[in-house]
């Protein structure tokens, strides 16, 4: 939103031609300093004017236009007189013409001016910039850039009244990152070497001795730091050791999360506490995975009056506290009628400018969300917890006067009667701090159990927020409050982020959604508006699955009487909830039987959408252990003609049939057709469709030649090399490095590569010690096939000695599979439980498997049991007897 600044002595009165927007008053008190602070914290990039008066000092004008240099200036010159020009270019114009006259020019008395710094305070506040330069530095350039920006530019101003100053800040800067460098290789050390060990020791004392003496003072700091935090861990783990879940689950009814915001009664009076977690906010966060513990996250806890909360004590920090305590203060705050709120920096919701712009963002859609009784004074307090320089000194009072502009404008109803306050406290000084702290922990832990806690009481993805664009958003909040149409366009890209990729609702977009839907109801045009834009997004591709099938029940439940979606369409909702279904690992035999029905009636209108009903079967069927009934119909589609089912889905047909060889251990099939369906799909005028259709089929290629017994090493690698170093634009001694860090992208690359070093121990020995070098920065997601990665990653770790990291991964691996429903994933997490205990691997955390493969038997009956009951009657497998049970139980890609 544009905004206006006023800049102190600005006058009431505007020109003729002013275009108004939000308008923001600096007050007397304001110096260029403020405005620099105001800048750097990247809160007013949409300045697009700045108005002076007569009064208004010369160099906060020169600063001002310094700062927002597109802005258009408009400088007030008494009566209706406006300039374009600055005080200091008007004098000299002046100064100019009555020279080119022959009259001396005359001279006001000049404003009163700020007092030159004296040598003493110039060199002490110099001091202060340099040392605080060298902190921010220490703790990392790259999580503070907005708060270095903003010292420098104070040094910039500094500069000509201390001769060394940029000499004190090069130093600062290099010893800020030795420092970093340092600290971080004094933790990596602590983990491996250990605090008391022989190597430590020698190692810190001399690099203490060799550096700089704040240097050596920041690595003191930090290890009694780390010795404290490693003792606090101990005595976390010896608490957690036996810990499970006690309190009931929190269930999600149809009117959503009683915690999000939206679902909150209206109060005269809010406290808002804000903290976050990670350290990525800007735009580095593009290289890390979803889950990785550096992507930041910012949380807000929204306590109406009257709502009373136990204290937590002074200190509390939730990474000290034990499982138990935390689930015990989520299960009391959710039970409480307050909200939760907070997005991640992954997000396309986070401007990724900085960790302030996302905390006043995050302030921004607290307010927009909030309850409000129209006409009744509200009032709401924010207390955003530290971090770095930005503490209770820092004024926040020019953004609170901006916000308040933009939201009057927004909605001059709503926010009329609101008072805002906000600041920055100390983690000790509100004593319900500690709530918003365990919040901001448990999403920001890579900890397994705390990711429990957070689904246990169903808070990601209903309160902690995955949203579509910030301004498609704050669309659909005017919609509802103004009562105007929602832009057709608008409206498909919220229902395509309505839910995540498995289908699961968002309580905030839902609760909005609902509300539109009984509105369109009403209104017939709207709705057939709403149909075509879909039909629309379904010509150009530009949708998810769960997005689809989200916008078309939608669509079906707030229909209006006498509208019907069209068959075709019919059809394309019934292949979404296939095709989630397929993902989800489920195989629902009356949804197949159904969409072969419409698909067969629909055959001859549209006959590639019908073949892609048919693709999407096998796979069900193939997740059922069913690797044979849907052949013949594979068969019968690959002898029409290739024009009319189109050449993606003729070189679809191939791969299908290859797999379902591959499936059966037809491996000499399966490979003919793979390489039959990759000429096809060469074939394909989009390169970069083809591209991406060639490299998955060489995936499954890849997969078949790791089960078949006749693949040489060297015919498999070849081929692998030349599939991985394409896919990630590198060389083959980068791989191992690369994958390592890779997110969930490149799953599937990542859980071959790891099988083939599984597979292949001795003729990759090399790789597979270059993967373990990396286990620090590895990453790791949800979603399958992610519990087969950390299986092949325990397995790894096991063989090269550490048992206990192994363990910890093994078990996160059957875990992340029961957490989903799909009966074929449960049947992942039995196998790789099997495969830890012929690894011999300590799983205290699991439940036992016999009754899991119990229940298994009846919601799975042609899976491989008998295979599996062997290979456990077995003890002290060879590796070749485990890659061969792994091949039995999940054959082909199933592992």
């Amino acid at each position: 939103m544009d905004i206006t600044i006023l800049l102190p002595g600005a006058p009431s009165q505007r020109p003729h031609h002013y275009i108004k927007t939000a308008e923001l008053q600096l007050g007397h008190e304001v110096h260029c300093t403020d405005l620099e602070s105001l800048v750097a914290s990247g809160l007013t990039r949409n300045v697009a004017c700045i108005i002076a008066g007569l009064k208004t000092d010369v160099a906060l004008q020169e600063s001002a236009c310094r700062l927002w240099p597109e802005a258009r200036f408009l400088h007030h010159l008494g009566d209706d007189r406006w300039s374009t020009e600055r005080s200091s270019q008007v004098a000299a114009d002046e100064s100019k013409a009555a020279k080119s006259n022959g009259v001396a020019p005359q001279t006001e008395p000049q404003q009163p001016k700020r007092s030159a710094i004296n040598a003493a305070d110039a060199n002490k506040e110099a001091g202060t910039i340099a040392y605080n330069i060298y902190l921010r530095h220490a703790w990392g350039a790259s999580q503070n850039k907005a708060e270095i920006q903003r010292l420098m530019l104070q040094a910039e101003e500094l500069s000509k009244d201390v001769s060394n100053l940029d000499q004190r800040i090069r130093k600062a800067i290099r010893d800020g990152e030795t420092a970093y460098e340092l600290g971080n290789e004094l933790v990596k050390r602590l983990r491996e070497q250990g605090a008391d060990s022989v190597e430590f020791k020698q190692w810190y004392e001399a690099t203490k001795a060799d550096c700089p003496s704040r240097v050596a003072t920041h690595l003191h700091k930090l290890l009694g730091k780390q010795r404290e935090h490693l003792q606090q861990q101990r005595a976390k783990t010896q608490h957690n050791a036996t810990y499970t879940i006690s309190t009931p689950p929190l269930i999600v009814s149809a009117e959503g999360h009683p915690n999000a915001i939206t679902n909150l009664n209206p109060s005269p009076s809010w406290t808002v506490l804000v903290d976050e977690t990670g350290k990525a906010f800007d735009n580095e966060v593009e290289e890390l995975n979803l889950n990785h513990k550096d992507v930041g996250k910012v949380v807000a806890l929204a306590i109406p009056q009257g709502v009373s909360l136990a204290p937590l004590g002074a200190g509390f920090h939730a990474v000290n506290e034990s499982n138990a305590r935390i689930e015990r203060i989520l299960s009391d705050l959710t039970a409480q009628p307050v909200g939760i709120f907070g997005f991640s920096s992954k997000d396309p919701v986070a401007g990724r400018f900085s960790w302030l712009q996302q905390i006043d963002q995050l302030v921004r859609w607290v307010l927009r969300l909030l309850p409000m009784k129209q006409g009744v004074p509200t009032r709401v307090k924010f207390s955003i917890e530290n971090r770095g320089g930005y503490n209770s000194r820092v004024d926040w009072k020019i953004r609170t006067e901006t916000l308040l502009a933009e939201l009057h404008q927004l909605d001059p109803k709503r926010y009329a009667q609101l008072s805002l306050s906000i600041e920055f406290i100390d983690k000790n000084s509100e004593p319900l701090n500690g709530y918003v702290d365990t919040l901001a922990n448990c999403w920001g832990s890579p900890q397994k159990d705390k990711k429990k806690l957070l689904r246990h009481f169903a808070l990601p993805g209903h309160c902690l927020l995955l949203p579509s664009g910030e301004h498609v958003y704050e669309r659909l909040l005017l919609t509802l409050e103004g009562g105007q149409a929602l832009r057709p366009s608008d409206w498909y890209a919220l229902l395509q982020a309505a839910v995540d990729e498995e289908g699961q609702a968002f309580t905030l977009l839902h609760n909005c959604l609902q509300q539109l839907g009984d509105t369109v109801k009403q209104q017939p045009k709207l709705w057939e508006g709403y149909l075509q834009e879909v039909q629309a997004q379904l010509r150009l591709k530009s949708y998810s699955l769960a997005g689809l099938q989200s916008t078309l029940d939608w669509l079906e439940t707030h229909k209006p009487d006498g509208e019907t979606l069209p068959p075709l369409l019919s059809l394309r909702q019934q292949g979404a909830r296939l095709a989630l279904q397929n993902h989800r690992g489920f195989c629902d035999m009356a949804l197949v039987a159904s969409a072969f029905e419409t698909a067969n009636q629909l055959i001859d209108e549209d006959a590639p959408q019908a073949c892609e009903i048919i693709l999407r079967s096998v796979v069900a069927a193939t997740n059922a252990f069913d690797f044979n009934s849907m052949e013949g119909f594979i068969q019968q589609w690959l002898t029409l003609p290739v024009a009319s089912v189109g050449l993606l889905n003729h070189a679809k047909l191939l791969s299908t049939q290859g797999q379902l060889h591959a499936f059966r251990g037809e491996y000499t099939a399966a490979d003919e057709c793979f390489v039959k369906a990759i000429t096809t799909f060469e074939r394909l005028s989009d390169p970069l469709q083809a591209g991406r259709e060639v490299q998955q089929t060489t995936a499954y290629r890849l997969f078949a030649m790791l089960s078949s017994p006749e693949t040489t090493f060297e015919a498999f690698n070849t081929l692998l090399e030349s599939y991985l170093t394409a896919m990630l634009h590198c060389s083959t001694d980068q791989l191992p490095g690369k994958l390592a860090r890779s997110g969930s992208n490149l799953r599937f690359a990542h859980q071959l590569y790891l099988r083939a070093l599984l597979t292949y121990p001795d003729e990759m020995a090399d790789q597979c010690a270059s993967y373990l070098d990396t286990r620090l920065d590895w990453q790791q997601g949800e979603d399958h096939p992610w519990p087969l990665i950390l299986a092949y990653r325990a397995w790894l770790l096991s063989d090269a000695g550490q048992r206990n990291q192994a363990s910890e991964l093994l078990q996160q691996a059957v875990e992340l599979c029961e957490q989903q429903s799909g009966s074929i994933l449960q049947w992942l997490g039995c196998v790789i439980q099997a495969l830890g205990e012929q690894l011999q691997l300590s799983m205290p955390y699991l439940e036992p498997l016999n009754p899991k493969r119990e229940a298994l038997r009846t919601l799975l009956p042609a899976a491989p049991h008998a295979e599996l009951d062997r290979a456990l009657q077995i003890q002290a497998h060879s590796r070749s007897a485990l890659i061969n049970m792994l091949n039995q139980t999940l054959p082909f890609n199933f592992h």
